[in-house]
């Protein structure tokens, strides 16, 4: 075996070949010439491993995933040529060069024509190899472009966001804005089935990154012990069984995108790990000293508070911030249901094709039916439920028989968005007019305190507690601008329209929007202000009285759900009291 030393004119040509970020499979079973070309690729910049066999080529190829392989024709255990076979099969991106010691022309010939993209014969100058390996690292990268540009394409029809109500437009829109901007994070929020998945490859697909991976990871369904690994990878020997190097989704994005879904259940631990490699763009392999540059996008998304998750210490402020800079909240289906016949009509031509039945028409009730549901899975769950009507059906007509809608309990009716709902929650309506007299804001009932001062340092009005606490006295007259007369009515309305409107949601909405008008036109706010959350214990006080402490009529007199309803009364501490009568 002879290996030509290299002379100073071969170093300045190698100088020029930079093989950074390209992964090197070598395999010879002569150990000095595979470490001597591993030396010189590594040099360069290379990611090199060595194998000695075809055995040990197969094993560690996949863990490995190369970008080109250096193979000698003679192996211990079977031919090079085996391995080009398989690889113009298994990987024909990936060029392969060939080397021996027995050289002849018809080798050489059959290696080319099964797909190897040099071929070299021993003994050989080092200079020639680097070149090659050269040519090979640009033939991978070439090939690698055109599969990413044709993958690019293909995904591109798969990214489809239905929906046309302004939620889902203001959505598209700042998915695009987040594509096209060079921001390196993005936070994806929104409840469990809304579509949080395909945001993400929205971003990805409608940015400059397309052409490179998309690669995610569940972090609530993978061990703790485990994530790491397949986040940053490991060396061989880093742990007892890490018998190969291994490569994680962070490297193997490499300048894509990585989404990482459900952030919020990530360990602790692995939390600072994740934020140094935002903050620095490097990682390192578990084991491993050397630093791994990472210039990809990474995509996070939650059904979690994230913020109260940091308040009570489960989630990192630090890395919070870090992702945040550009949020963006997926609606739940219950918000947008003027969507949902598009996505019917979708979900219907999707599944019966891919399940290869007949594509039903629906029927006026069956819709009806769906958009009287909550969707507490949201699209998810509407995905499922037609399925379900096509596999046990297969109806021509889908009618309401057909829809096997899951029963939700009453815990999990989805709690109306905790951000300003009084105005136009507390007074939407209740099943029936109150039975008792309401209370009213007057000057008997309302007092400047100097402790309550808003952010100008004006006194702040405040309930007394007689309005705070008792709920039956009837205040006295008033001619205020908020009269009591004013604010009895407002309430009989609120109650009368809904009750007439209760059998339909959709019917209830004009009257819910007839009432808050009209509350915007007759409340007067007191010029030295209110405490609007006395007000709100005050409401929540009322109902209970009136529907004798149980929950569920109170918040129907509310036009709240129930689940809303304990959420504000363990807020005012009306919970243990009330739990206490019942």
């Amino acid at each position: 075996m002879t290996i030509s030393v290299v002379t100073n004119k071969s170093t300045s040509q190698s100088a020029s070949i930079s093989l950074k970020d390209t992964r090197v499979l070598i395999i010879d079973d002569e150990d000095i010439l595979a470490w001597s070309i591993d030396t010189e690729l590594r040099s360069l910049g290379a990611e090199t491993m060595r194998a000695g066999s075809v055995r040990e080529a197969l094993e560690r190829f996949p863990t490995f995933a190369p970008d080109l392989a250096i193979t000698d024709l003679r192996l211990p255990d079977g031919n090079g040529l085996e391995l080009v076979k398989k690889w113009r099969l298994d990987a024909p991106e990936m060029p392969v060069i060939l080397v021996t010691a027995h050289g002849a022309i018809d080798s050489a010939i059959t290696a080319l024509r099964l797909g190897a993209c040099d071929y070299l014969q021993k003994p050989f100058d080092m200079k020639d190899l680097i070149a090659a390996v050269g040519r090979a690292a640009e033939i991978a990268k070439l090939r690698q472009k055109v599969s990413r540009l044709q993958g690019r394409e293909a995904a591109a029809t798969e990214v489809n966001i239905i929906g046309d109500t302004p939620a889902m437009r203001q959505l598209q829109d700042e998915l695009r804005r987040i594509a096209k901007s060079k921001a390196s994070t993005a936070l994806i929020l929104g409840d469990s089935g809304t579509g949080k998945e395909l945001a993400a490859r929205a971003i990805h697909e409608w940015s400059e990154r397309s052409g490179q991976p998309f690669v995610e990871i569940n972090c609530a369904s993978i061990p703790e012990t485990l994530l790491e690994s397949e986040l940053f990878g490991y060396e061989k020997g880093a742990f007892t069984d890490a018998r190969e190097r291994k490569l994680g989704l962070f490297e193997i994005a490499r300048s894509g995108s990585i989404f990482l879904d459900e952030i919020g259940d990530m360990p602790l631990k692995l939390q600072a790990k994740l934020l140094r490699a935002i903050e620095y763009r490097r990682f390192k392999r578990l084991g491993s000293t050397k630093d791994i540059e990472f210039t990809g996008r990474i995509i996070a998304a939650t059904n979690r508070n994230l913020l109260e998750e940091a308040a009570e210490k489960r989630f990192r402020a630090d890395l919070y911030y870090r992702l945040s800079a550009l949020p963006v909240r997926v609606p739940a289906l219950r918000e947008r249901l003027a969507d949902l016949p598009s996505l019917v009509e979708f979900f219907l031509d999707k599944l019966s094709h891919d399940l290869n039945l007949p594509r039903p028409r629906l029927s006026a009730a069956a819709t009806s039916r769906l958009m009287e549901h909550s969707w507490p899975g949201n699209v998810r769950e509407l995905k499922n439920v037609l399925e379900r009507a096509l596999i046990f059906y297969e109806p021509e007509l889908l009618q309401p028989q057909h829809l096997r809608i899951d029963h939700v309990p009453e815990s999990w009716q989805p709690a109306m968005p905790p951000i300003l709902d009084f105005v136009t929650h507390t007074f939407a309506a209740s099943s029936q007019p109150p039975t008792t007299a309401s209370p009213t804001m007057t000057p008997a009932n309302v007092k400047t305190t100097a402790s309550a001062t808003s952010s100008d340092g004006a006194p702040v009005t405040t309930l007394s507690p007689d309005l705070a606490n008792t709920h039956t006295a009837t205040p006295e007259p008033s001619s205020k601008p908020l009269e009591e007369s004013k604010f009895a009515s407002i309430l009989e309305q609120s109650a009368q329209s809904t009750a007439e409107s209760a059998t339909a949601h959709s019917a209830s909405q004009p009257a819910a929007s007839e009432v808050i008008h009209t509350l915007n036109n007759d409340f007067r706010l007191p010029n030295t202000g209110i405490k609007l959350e006395d007000l709100e214990k005050s409401l929540l006080n009322q109902a209970l009285d009136q529907a004798r402490h149980n929950q569920t009529r109170a918040a129907q007199l509310l036009g709240i759900t129930r689940h809303t309803l304990r959420y504000r009364m363990e807020k005012h501490g009306l919970l243990v009291s009330n739990s206490a009568l019942s």
